[in-house]
Formats: structure tokens, sequence, C-alpha cells
């Protein structure tokens, strides 16, 4: 299991996984601040597991997903003070611990790891400075070369109005001048386009979501598991994206007033024909029969209106808690 952090290390994804259960695990999003992979992100250090799936400093969700492993090894992917992944390897329960031997050479691939983790981003980061570089030398081309071209152009164009006796001709040439001063704008509004250096995007979903996530969590008492897919990463309208986040936080707030569960697991992803699906499970006292909520007509009415459909269904008909499954399906794009 290979886990990444983001940009403020307050969260590990799970980028790669290979082995059982892999498909459950690829995705998973984990608190660094409440997990095995985000202390050895910290402190650089590997940590040892006897039990993964009951070690209490291991993420609930992390636990959850991984609930046939045993003995595990958490390495860092780097030195400490600069880790940039986490690396997990474990083994079924009942199976021994790894050998020292073994161990060491998973630390040594880590540590190489990190190094090539290392000069990738320290060439993405030359890569990014050349760029930088390159548009602030076209910006002053642009303002010192065309601009004032065209300004002194303009110029002489209008100095020899005067000497037009022809109203037509005098007409064009202020046109032409005219033309020119819409041109000094729009290559203005392209040097300041060349000189940004954090200009907005594409919404970013994946993080949108984990903002949500982490929103109602004070409301439901405690940490969701998250898990999202990797079909995330395509691009998105902001439309379609608002409507998702809206979709999701109605989701949470549905399972906090009113299902009393003490779990919720959230997984969102797209599915080769192009469905997008927030999937909303818990293990509370499920939906009781003919009841109708606001909240649920809504997801139903928002899912309609991008031509897709809301699913509820027991979670676990034969627990003594069913909780409820809540698929919110629609058209990805």
């Amino acid at each position: 299991m290979l886990a990444l952090p983001d940009e403020e290390g307050r969260r590990l994804t799970i980028t790669y996984a290979d082995g059982d259960g892999a498909d459950v695990t690829r995705g998973l999003v984990l608190p660094a601040g409440e997990s095995l992979s985000g202390r050895v992100l910290a402190d650089g250090e590997p940590l040892t597991a006897a039990d993964f799936a009951a070690d209490e400093r291991a993420s609930h969700a992390a636990r959850g997903a991984m609930s046939q492993i045993g003995p595990a090894v958490v390495f860092p992917l780097g030195v400490p003070g600069n880790v940039r992944g986490v690396l997990t390897v474990g083994r079924r329960h009942g199976a021994l611990p790894f050998p020292q031997a073994q161990a060491d050479v998973v630390a040594s691939f880590a540590a190489q790891a990190g190094v090539a983790l290392e000069l990738a981003a320290s060439r993405a980061e030359a890569e990014r400075l050349s760029l930088y570089q390159d548009r602030d030398r076209i910006a002053r081309d642009l303002h010192d070369l065309v601009i004032q071209r065209l300004y002194a152009t303009g110029m002489s164009l209008e100095g020899t109005m005067p000497m037009v006796t022809r109203p037509e001709v005098a007409s064009r040439i202020n046109n032409a001048v005219d033309a020119m001063d819409e041109t000094i704008k729009d290559i203005r509004a392209t040097i300041f386009a060349l000189q940004a250096r954090d200009a907005p995007g594409q919404p970013d979903l994946r993080s949108d979501i984990v903002a949500v996530v982490e929103e109602m969590t004070p409301m439901l008492g405690f940490a969701p598991s998250l898990r999202l897919g990797a079909g995330l990463a395509s691009p998105v309208g902001p439309e379609l994206a608002g409507q998702v986040l809206a979709a999701l936080r109605e989701a949470l707030s549905n399972a906090a007033r009113h299902a009393d569960a003490s779990r919720v697991d959230v997984t969102v992803d797209t599915d080769p024909d192009g469905i997008l699906t927030v999937l909303v499970t818990d293990d509370g006292t499920g939906i009781p029969a003919g009841i109708k909520r606001s909240g649920l007509r809504n997801l139903a009415t928002r899912a309609e209106d991008l031509g897709g459909e809301l699913r509820l269904s027991p979670a676990d008909p034969t627990a003594p808690t069913p909780g409820t499954r809540l698929e919110w399906r629609v058209p990805w794009g």
C-alpha cells in the first residue's frame, strides 16, 4: 500500500494497493493525525504492528478496509523531515511477522523510492521555475517592444490627420487607431495572465469532497471513512461539482440527524459507463417504512434533474440495526 500526503500534510490518500482487499483500500483518505501512516510521515521512522487490524494507532477507516491484515510494517519514503510518502506491507492474520532481513530489503527500497520522489519534485519545481521565467520574458517583450511600437504607430497616424482632406480617409485612420488601442488592451491583459502565478483552474472535486466530510464530522460526532475513486481526477464542471457536494452534505446530514449510527462510510467514484456514484452507508437504525423526509426528496430531485437516480436500501438486513445504503447516481461530465 502506498499513501501520499496532500500539500498541507493533513491527509494521506492511498494511491496504490496490491493484494487481498486492494480494491476497497485504493483511494482511501487517511487523517495524518490519527493513523500509523501519519505518524511515520511526521517522524520519518518505520513502525511495526503485530496486528494491524486491531492496532489502535491505525485509523478506524484503515483497520476496517484492511481487516484481513495481521503483521505489518510501515516505512517512510524519505528521511526524517523530508518524507514524501508512506509504504505499508502486511501479511494475513496468522502469518509470522516479517523477518528482519526482509524488512531491511523493503526499507532500502522505500529509501530509494523517497529519493526518486525527491528528484521528481525537484525536477517539477525546476520546470515550473523555467516556465515562469519564460512567461516573464515574453511579458517584458510584449510590453517593451510590441506595445511601444503599436503606441508609436498610433501616434504617427494621429499626427497625419491634419494633412488628410478626404473624410473617408480620416475615418479609416481613426478606425485604425481605435483598433490599435483595443489591441494594446488585449496585449496588456495577456501580460497580466502570463505574470499570474496562482490563477484559479478547474474545481478540485477531490479536495472539496474531503472538505465537506471534515465539515460534517462534528455533526456526526465521529469521522466517516472516505474513499475517492481514480476517476475523480478528470476535470468536472462547476455545476456538477456543486451538485455532488450538495448531495454529499445532505446525505451526511441525514445520517447525523436520523440514523443514530456509530459508523459511516463514504465512497465517491465513477464507473466505466460514465456514472458518478456518491455512496454513503451507515450502521444505524435504517429508514422506517412509510416515512417521508425532505432531505431524501431533495436528494432524489437533484439526481433526477441531472438525469440520474437515488437508490435506498438497508446496508445489512440481517443486523439488529440494518443501517442505510444510499446511492446517489448521476451521469459524469
